[in-house]
């Protein structure tokens, strides 16, 4: 039995393994499907600087994460602590992911981790990622290699001082160097005095692939003045060949629509997605705030007795993407399903909702053209008889106008089944993006985030949204917004994301 048991424990340990993953150049869009998999299942996540945080939100809520990173005279660990810590868990955990910006064995010390772990006879694997040598230069619109222009491309490591110059300068093709933004100067020094042409086309590629991208080009020997104005900061990407001239025409990353643009979402991170992705795939970036929680109510009973009395009902109206989550949340934890919907008029308050419905098997049979209670009410007013049962799922500080306005035709029951609550966590954050962030537009997607988000910000800090552009989702938020003193600079004509984003893009063109 004690053989078997100790079989068992070897055959676990054999099982662990550590992933060297390399994350892209910093877009988290861009990382590999076999990353991205890793990413999912594991248990810790050891992760450097220049990974994008929004990796991590897709790994399992119970992963360990440690930062690793490393900025000039500034190191969490140092190397060889890093290759302990790898060590220490891999013998631990099933599955240990070392996340690490661009790609591990560019510049990125994956060689020296994997040794370490065969030394140790710890399990490892590698997964490539995008270099930033060549993703990053990408965004920018530089390919490193083009017919006619460069058949090579040479990558360095910017802090080396010991490169050789005279042999470098001499070699065709594309050059580019990594992690050298505070050495940028002597490496075009030591370029010219090895007798490369003094007017080869430059390029200096900030943040790459990030909504905070800058490339600024210019010939060699102009580049160092350019440093020195532009005041260029790390991470960034030193290039230097003909394929530079190609910037202006490639650059596609910089032309979107929204790119260089910085939001605020408001809204409970779970339900940020789509508005989000919609800012990111225009290039800009979408800071999230999430000023309140949503939290389940205290009426369990409550709910258990509607839910076993569904048959009194021939209407349901769901007034919210939470209220249809909670909901059928409530309907499976009791062994039931979308079954006992099939005989009811399904409603919906907008089209996000009805999305949610679609979710669970459920199609919305109504949804109003504009998405308020307003015209919800224009249309049931059409349809519902005295002798129609309707049950409204809805929150603790749901609008009661809709179910005031029906309750005049038939029997009306609303059961609130959650709460918002505000996030007070997120304050000091908060303050340290509107002191130092250059926001351009703060978006409200309900009466409740606006009134949480001020509560947050505090009167004292009014004045940090001095020159920010509100944007709100439709009627009701905006007289929220008016009614505490702010001005509402566009609201969205389909009261929806999707309504949302073509506001912002018409304001955006207006202002240009």
């Amino acid at each position: 039995m004690i053989l078997l048991v100790n079989w068992q424990r070897k055959l676990e340990k054999m099982n662990n393994r550590v992933y060297l993953v390399g994350a892209g150049p910093g877009d988290s869009k861009i990382i590999t499907v076999r990353g991205m998999e890793l990413i999912k299942k594991a248990d810790v996540i050891i992760y450097d600087r220049l990974v994008n945080e929004k990796l991590l939100q897709y790994a399992p809520l119970d992963s360990e994460m440690i930062y690793v990173g490393k900025s000039m005279g500034k190191h969490t660990l140092n190397q060889d602590e890093i290759n302990e810590l790898l060590v220490e868990k891999g013998r631990c955990f099933k599955t240990v992911v070392r996340l690490k910006g661009g790609d591990p064995f560019v510049f990125g010390r994956g060689g020296e981790e994997a040794l370490c772990l065969k030394k140790h006879n710890i399990e490892f694997e590698i997964v490539p990622g995008i270099s930033s040598a060549i993703g990053g230069l990408a965004y920018a619109g530089i390919p490193v290699t083009h017919r006619g222009l460069a058949d090579s491309f040479h990558v360095y490591n910017g802090h080396n001082e010991n490169l050789d110059f005279k042999t470098i300068s001499k070699l065709e093709g594309t050059l580019v160097f990594l992690m050298g933004v505070t050495s940028i100067a002597s490496i075009i020094d030591g370029l010219i005095e090895g007798g490369m042409a003094t007017y080869k086309p430059a390029a200096i590629i900030s943040w790459a692939s990030l909504p905070g991208q800058r490339t600024i080009t210019a010939s060699l020997v102009e580049m160092k003045e350019k440093i020195l104005k532009e005041k260029i900061e790390a991470p960034s990407l030193f290039v230097i060949g003909e394929v530079v001239k190609l910037h202006e025409e490639i650059d596609f990353f910089a032309k979107k629509k929204l790119f260089g643009k910085k939001f605020i979402v408001t809204r409970p991170k779970k339900q940020n997605s789509s508005l989000v992705e919609m800012i990111e795939d225009l290039g800009g970036e979408a800071i999230e705030l999430p000023v309140m929680e949503i939290v389940s109510n205290d009426n369990a009973a409550e709910f258990d007795q509607i839910i076993e009395d569904l048959g009194l009902y021939n209407y349901l109206i769901f007034s919210s993407v939470n209220g249809v989550e909670f909901f059928f949340r409530k309907i499976f934890m009791l062994g039931l399903d979308s079954r006992v919907l099939g005989d009811k008029m399904l409603v919906a308050i907008g089209n996000s909702t009805a999305a949610e419905m679609l979710k669970y098997g459920v199609v919305a049979d109504i949804v109003p053209e504009s998405f308020v209670s307003e015209s919800l009410v224009e249309k049931l007013e059409a349809i519902l008889k005295p002798v129609d049962s309707v049950l409204m799922i809805g929150a603790s500080d749901s609008r009661m106008y809709l179910h005031q306005k029906i309750s005049r035709i038939c029997n009306v029951v609303m059961i609130k089944v959650y709460s918002k609550r505000k996030n007070e966590t997120i304050k000091v954050r908060m303050l340290d993006i509107f002191r130092n962030g250059k926001i351009n537009y703060l978006t409200f997607t309900s009466p409740s985030t606006v009134k949480f988000f001020l509560e947050i910000l505090g009167s004292e800090n009014i004045d940090l949204l001095e020159g920010i552009k509100i944007i709100s989702i439709g009627p009701i938020t905006s007289q929220s917004i008016r009614d505490l003193d702010l001005k509402v600079d566009i609201e969205a004509d389909e009261h929806s994301d999707k309504g949302l984003l073509q506001s912002i893009l018409k304001i955006d063109m207006m202002g240009r």
